[in-house]
């Protein structure tokens, strides 16, 4: 290694030390650099070997995009850890020159979301990129730099892993199609209904949903009595059909459920079925304004998807054609394609809940039914 790089790098270094608000401890960087920064301390680069696929991918990924990285030269060293502070995947500490990731949570991660969480860290380290909490036009994360992981687990997978892995890269690249609020996938408009849910029996769904339940003017009111729930799962609404196992199977269906509520917040998540755990999740919830928090990155950010309250809301998921999608009063909040549509891996599945105790929800219908 050359002097030249041996500069770069301390000059990253302190970059980071100066820009993290504690200048008292610029003295103590730069007496470390002056000592580290020689040209032969560098400590051979290790890591774990179930890292391996994904360094190996990210010195691909860059080579393609002539990006000159230096990932065995650098003196790196990739570990695991069950230490890390609540909540954390991990974290890449250039001073330190170690990469640390969750090894708890790592068991539980899809390969998709394990190769996300090594690339962030790597963008941290090699790319000198921060953290990153802007969103594309349809309010998504706009990069796998954003701050917290679990918001693009879901995005990093099928068609949309190219645009990701292309802004990791660089940062200009255009927003995708999926992205542009006025996209709308081509879906036929006709419709066979396989199943319309008759609410007649408040004790059954009342130990569905653990809360109080009543039927009311043919419609489900749920009242939250804690502030945790169970939600309604679109699984479990197919579980109810007769033909559920290849509806479900099938390259059409739509579930649509119509809704209202008061007095709080009501969330709806969308979950991959291929096994996974948490981090697949990607959560939307609304509140008694009107307005609704997308993904967890605003602060009930008002971005023009319209929430009633006691009105009927039309939340609909579709599965077409290899794709699925969820939308919301006749806006597409979400599109991704199904990774292998013949088995529906990977497809979605659809909860709907009061998040907050004291919230009332009220379903007035749900419907099941083929798209032709």
């Amino acid at each position: 290694m050359n002097i030249a790089s041996n500069l770069v790098k301390c000059t990253t270094i302190m970059k980071i030390y100066s820009n993290s608000g504690h200048s008292f401890l610029l003295v103590i960087a730069i007496f470390s650099l002056l000592a580290s920064c020689g040209l032969n301390d560098v400590k051979p680069t290790k890591y774990e070997e179930v890292f391996k696929p994904y360094v190996e991918k990210f010195i691909a990924e860059a080579q393609k995009r002539n990006k000159a990285i230096d990932f065995y030269g650098s003196g790196v060293s990739v570990v695991f850890s069950s230490n890390l502070r609540s909540g954390a995947a991990g974290y890449a500490d250039i001073f330190e020159k170690k990469i640390v990731i969750d090894s708890v949570m790592w068991k539980s991660w899809s390969d998709d979301s394990k190769e996300q969480v090594m690339f962030h860290e790597f963008g941290h380290y090699f790319l000198n990129r921060d953290h990153d909490i802007n969103v594309m036009p349809n309010g998504e994360a706009r990069t796998i730099m954003e701050g917290n992981p679990w918001e693009t687990h879901l995005m990093y997978r099928g068609m949309r892993k190219a645009y990701y892995i292309d802004e990791f890269f660089d940062m200009s690249t255009p927003y995708p199609y999926w992205a542009d609020t006025t996209f709308r996938p081509a879906i036929p408009s006709g419709r066979k209904l396989l199943g319309n849910f008759v609410f007649n029996d408040a004790k059954k769904w009342a130990s569905l949903m653990n809360n109080s339940v009543s039927i009311i003017n043919g419609a489900l009111v749920i009242e939250q009595q804690a502030d945790t729930g169970i939600p309604l799962n679109s699984d479990e609404l197919l579980a109810e059909l007769p033909d559920a196992t290849n509806i479900k199977s099938s390259k059409s269906y739509e579930i649509e459920i119509n809704y209202g509520f008061e007095n709080g917040v009501v969330g709806m998540s969308w979950l991959s079925t291929d096994g996974q755990n948490y981090d697949n999740t990607y959560v939307t919830t609304f509140s008694n304004e009107g307005k609704y928090n997308f993904n967890l990155l605003n602060d009930y950010g008002d971005l023009g998807y319209k929430v009633n309250n006691l009105a009927t809301n039309k939340l609909l998921l579709k599965r077409y054609n290899g794709f699925q999608s969820i939308w919301l009063n006749g806006k597409m909040l979400f599109f991704a394609d199904i990774l292998n549509p013949e088995t529906a891996a990977n497809s979605l599945r659809l909860l709907l809940y009061p998040m907050k105790k004291g919230t009332i929800l009220r379903v007035n219908s749900i419907k099941i039914s083929q798209i032709i």
